[in-house]
């Protein structure tokens, strides 16, 4: 069995290590954003395990018998590019078997370091090819052997069948960054704008830098889920439950802008990946973002909500039609108020259950982004406070100035005239703050004061 599906994957014996790779000199070279003075720092990525939920009190939303998965992927090009006219560096797929077999999501984020002059095309090979050999990897498998831990029957043997086609992943995506160059030499535009990198590109070496990006990706079988990563981004995973997992182990050399990559000399040891049996572990979504979704949330928990908020939307029988550019919609948003970074995602789920949860979904993210956007409101309250009695003390000098020029202290005219004219702006601004001071304090009372909202059927409280 293990033959024979090795063998699927490497007909040709080659693996990701092959002579025919691009040169490496060994050394390890700065990772994404390092150098780069342009990116907005990153929230610190540590390692996200075990169970979270807003949710207090236990449910179980179970997919139907049978039932198979359903999927959405969404890039969208990230305010800060669109500014600086840079292109999309994500890009995003999902695909469904046609007889529902397997499924498969992917996300790959192109670095933004000014070195990885190509890696809008770079993201696009990972996407290629890790949908070309996940396919090969689960067609291989019948359907009555398609739950691999009985294929697997160790640790030892997962990770050496996992290792197979993470490398094949990596030749596949090495294979197409050597034919584009063929195709197209990087320019000299490419090469002046490659900074520090130019000299070795020149030379022809580490030309694979240039196409630098992230991965990952989910497989999901009948009754398996595989999930493999290089690089920062996160997968989510939403429980029948309602609480969620990140559980694919993390890489500690992925911090704030810095990140491991597909085009690193040691890419083939820096995959991570992570088997769940489904049938012990009850998924009800699987969700891949880079890490433009994941740096526009001050904590992962806003990350979930924005999940559970765009879950509900995709199983809404009135937004069927208009949901993929709704989608589209909702991540330009997420990155203009956010990261402005580019921004992918990519889910699978299983309708049932998601239908079953919406109704709570909705309510906790709305609860969640109420209490978010209360707690913004009155810390920016506090600041106008202290801003307006500095505001109130300024208009008072002016005023006592426009005063005593009126009275024949000051009697010259452009004196006099000056100190009106600093009176009158300090009192309009004194009263556009007192005005949104007004309006911040209304929101406030009506955050505080609405209802909780009444549970409807399937709720939390006919637990």
């Amino acid at each position: 069995m293990l033959d024979r599906f090795v063998k699927s994957l490497f007909g040709s014996g080659q693996d990701a290590r092959d002579d025919s790779a691009p040169p490496s000199s060994g050394e390890v070279p700065p990772r994404e954003g390092a150098e780069d003075e342009g990116l907005s720092p990153a929230h610190d990525r540590e390692p996200e395990s075990g169970a979270e939920s807003s949710s207090p009190d236990r449910v179980c939303f179970p997919a139907g018998e049978g039932e198979i998965p359903l999927s959405f992927a969404c890039s969208v090009t990230g305010a800060s590019h669109l500014r600086k006219g840079t292109p999309c560096q994500d890009a995003s797929a999902v695909y469904a078997e046609p007889r529902g077999l397997y499924h498969i999501a992917v996300v790959s984020d192109g670095h933004g370091d000014s070195t990885c002059v190509r890696s809008d095309r770079g993201s696009a090979f990972a996407v290629e090819s890790t949908l070309e050999n996940l396919k090969i990897f689960a067609g291989s498998l019948t359907e009555e052997e398609s739950r691999l831990a009985e294929i697997l029957p160790t640790s030892k043997h997962e990770d050496m069948v996992v290792r197979k086609l993470t490398d094949a992943i990596l030749y596949g995506w090495r294979t197409r960054v050597l034919a584009d160059l063929e195709k197209e030499p990087l320019t000299e535009e490419e090469l002046t704008a490659a900074g520090r990198y130019a000299d070795r590109y020149r030379k022809g070496e580490r030309l694979e830098h240039a196409y630098g990006a992230t991965l990952i990706a989910a497989l999901w079988t009948k009754d398996q889920l595989l999930m493999i990563q290089q690089g920062d981004g996160q997968l989510d995973l939403i429980l029948a439950d309602d609480t969620v997992q990140t559980p694919v182990p993390w890489d500690d050399r992925c911090y704030a802008n810095v990140t491991t990559s597909i085009c690193d000399p040691d890419a083939a040891d820096s995959f991570r990946h992570l088997l769940l049996d489904l049938r012990e572990v009850p998924v009800i979504a699987c969700c891949i973002g880079s890490d433009g979704v994941e740096d526009s949330f001050g904590s992962p928990e806003g990350r979930y909500q924005f999940y559970r908020q765009i879950l509900a939307a995709a199983v809404d029988p009135a937004r069927k039609e208009t949901f993929p550019e709704d989608l589209k919609e909702t991540l330009q948003d997420l990155t203009a108020k956010g990261s402005g970074d580019d921004t992918s995602a990519a889910v699978l789920y299983m309708e049932t259950a998601v239908r079953a949860a919406a109704e709570t979904f909705i309510r906790e993210a709305d609860s969640y982004f109420s209490g978010e956007e209360l707690s913004l409101l009155k810390s920016r309250l506090g600041s106008m406070s202290r801003k307006h009695e500095a505001l109130a003390q300024k208009a008072g000098e002016a005023r006592k100035r426009a005063e005593e020029a009126r009275k024949g202290f000051l009697r010259s005219k452009t004196l006099l005239e000056d100190a009106e004219s600093l009176e009158e702006a300090a009192r309009r601004e004194l009263e556009a703050y007192e005005a949104e001071e007004a309006a911040i304090r209304e929101r406030i009372s009506q955050l505080e004061g609405a209802p909780d909202p009444v549970p409807g059927e399937g709720s939390d409280s006919e637990e």
